[in-house]
């Protein structure tokens, strides 16, 4: 009979333990499938931004309307006519794309891009690197707990420790990267939303405080502007919401990606690597992500 010796640490698979070329492999595609993406629906995100900030716009549009006591009353009514036609109380998305394409062209779609694109690598590399080492981590921290116990088999992660591992993940990556690069992102579309709502207007007491505002060219002048005004602390605001986002989100994708790895075989026939059940996972992956 194998004596099995206390003192001596189990050998964790390679299944468990991190691998270094399913790493990179996982942030080299993870990075080209994260570049695609932005380049296809980061015209949704310019939309959605700037839904969010003509709302805000359009409600203060009374009291700008009422501040023109200098302005007589024809163009005061064309005025009002003219915001009206340019962004409404409840502005749809239809509204907004068409405001955006008469603005700037399909290139005003893309406001804002460079950072995030550029950013995919990066946001890919800390995630599963990240996600890596805290696997590790909790699979040598449990194989210590159950050898004190007298059980001498290595940890194998379950689906929780799965979503655990990837939500730790997801939230550092959003901490340290993803915050700040959305927040410049935003005020970039903000901008164009606000210059663009300019064009038609009528001068005016608001319309002269909106003018002496900084133009910002790109992100190194939202980063400038942004730490004058409110310090490097201010990249960080809306932070606490992204960071809530992207752990549950990294940590459903995780989840899903391993629950699928662990159940299609049995529906597809194929084995647990196969590329149908790898395309499958990733889909489910996507969708618990989102």
């Amino acid at each position: 009979e194998k004596i099995i010796d206390p003192s001596t640490k189990p050998k964790i698979s390679k299944e468990d333990g991190p691998n270094l070329a399913v790493v990179r492999n996982s942030i080299l595609a993870g990075s080209i499938a994260g570049m695609t993406s932005c380049i296809m629906f980061h015209p949704l995100d310019v939309v959605r931004t700037k839904i969010q900030s003509t709302t805000s716009m359009t409600s203060s549009a009374p009291i700008a309307a009422a501040s023109k006591s200098s302005l007589d009353t024809t163009a005061a009514s064309s005025y009002r006519f003219r915001s009206a036609a340019t962004i409404s109380k409840s502005p749809s998305v239809i509204s907004i794309f068409s405001h955006t394409i008469r603005n700037g062209g399909f290139r005003a779609l893309y406001t804002g891009l460079s950072l995030p694109f550029g950013a995919q690598a990066v946001y890919k590399a800390t995630i599963f690197t990240s996600n890596q080492i805290i696997r590790k981590s909790l699979i040598q921290w449990k194989t210590d707990e159950r050898r004190k116990v007298g059980n001498f088999t290595p940890y194998s992660l379950t689906l929780s420790d799965y979503f655990l591992c990837g939500a730790s993940s997801g939230a550092i990556n959003a901490f340290c990267f993803v915050a700040p690069v959305e927040y410049i992102r935003n005020q970039l579309i903000a901008q164009h939303t606000r210059l663009s709502s300019q064009k038609t207007r009528v001068s005016s007491i608001a319309n002269q405080q909106q003018q002496a505002k900084p133009i910002m060219k790109g992100p190194l002048d939202v980063i400038s502007q942004t730490i004058k005004t409110n310090g490097i602390t201010g990249l960080w605001r809306g932070a606490g919401v992204t960071l809530m986002r992207d752990s549950f989100g990294c940590g459903s994708f995780f989840f899903m990606f391993e629950y699928g790895q662990t159940h299609l075989p049995a529906i597809t026939g194929y084995q647990k690597d196969s590329l149908v059940n790898s395309i499958g996972s990733g889909f489910m992956a996507g969708f618990g992500y989102w």
